[in-house]
């Protein structure tokens, strides 16, 4: 059995970084945790915000702004470790990377409401994940739709960093769901059913929006910039004006100190990368078995 992390348990010292080795163009960094068992990780309740096809889209607002302010803060310190220990992992792998000299480090986050305070979601790929309702018991998850509106217990693996040709990002793996509360029931009027068509009432119908109270903005939805130097010195640019640059979405080249959005540039990888066989097989290798991974790249060549 797994140990499986509650996200304010997780000391991030204790993550590792496995032998890297290549799928296809792909160069893949396995994460483990203490002594090479799989990084998984249980979130808080957090709300089900939309279903894109199979995506998940998770928003970091929990039942509590106390809460809210803990996970959005988990996730700032957990990629400011990924993107200080880049530096060392784009070294000591420089070989395997095609003399690529530049590299765009793509966030686990990316803004769901552009709003003050904004709010910040995770996209989750439901594929193969398991449902349990509040009695522990395991649902259809073609019942997933019906939770949209709801918050969700998660548990997330975190997987291995992918280089992929100019990009670097962390797969995130969804593994299963527990309800917290009952789905919304969704009814619908078949017939008309108006009472009366000559009640025009004046009402004053303000617009309506959720309030994020106090959740703490303290993650930039933006890419980091990785340069690898002449001297062979890895220098991140992650320092910047974000109100700055919101509004800069050209595809010129990005400079020194000059960092731009890239949703769209994470979205094409990460749909490139679904497609891959041999990725999706690494998902079910055991990081803590490396005779498994030896194996597995026999089998590649």
């Amino acid at each position: 059995m797994f140990e499986i992390i509650k996200f304010k348990q997780l000391i991030l010292d204790n993550i590792n970084y496995e032998t890297s080795f290549k799928v296809q163009d792909k160069l893949i960094i396995p994460l483990s945790y203490k002594n090479s068992q799989p990084l998984f990780i249980q979130l808080p309740p957090l709300y089900f915000d939309n279903l894109v096809n199979k995506l998940m889209i998770l928003s970091l607002i929990s039942k509590s702004n106390k809460i809210s302010q803990n996970i959005v803060s988990f996730f700032d310190k957990l990629e400011n470790k990924f993107t200080d220990d880049l530096k060392n992992i784009i070294k000591k792998n420089k070989q395997k990377l095609s003399n690529n000299n530049k590299f765009t480090y793509n966030r686990l986050l990316y803004i769901i409401s552009n709003n003050e305070p904004k709010v910040y979601g995770l996209k989750l790929n439901t594929d193969n994940v398991k449902i349990f309702n509040k009695n522990h018991e395991l649902i259809s998850s073609d019942n997933i739709r019906s939770l949209i509106g709801t918050y969700i217990n998660s548990i997330v693996e975190l997987n291995s960093i992918i280089i992929s040709n100019e990009n670097i990002f962390i797969n995130i793996k969804l593994h299963q769901i527990k309800l917290t509360s009952p789905p919304i029931r969704k009814l619908f009027l078949t017939e008309y059913s108006f009472n009366s068509d000559s009640d025009d009432d004046s009402h004053d119908f303000s617009t309506y929006s959720e309030n994020y109270d106090n959740v703490k903005d303290v993650i930039a939805n933006s890419d980091f910039r990785i340069d690898i130097c002449d001297d062979n010195n890895v220098v991140i640019n992650k320092k910047f004006d974000l109100d700055k640059e919101k509004n800069d979405l050209s595809e010129k080249p990005i400079v020194k100190d000059n960092i731009k959005l890239n949703n769209d540039q994470f979205e094409k990888t990460q749909n490139d990368l679904d497609k891959i066989d041999d990725l999706d097989k690494l998902n079910d290798i055991d990081s803590s078995e490396h005779s498994e991974l030896n194996d597995y790249l026999d089998n590649l060549k």
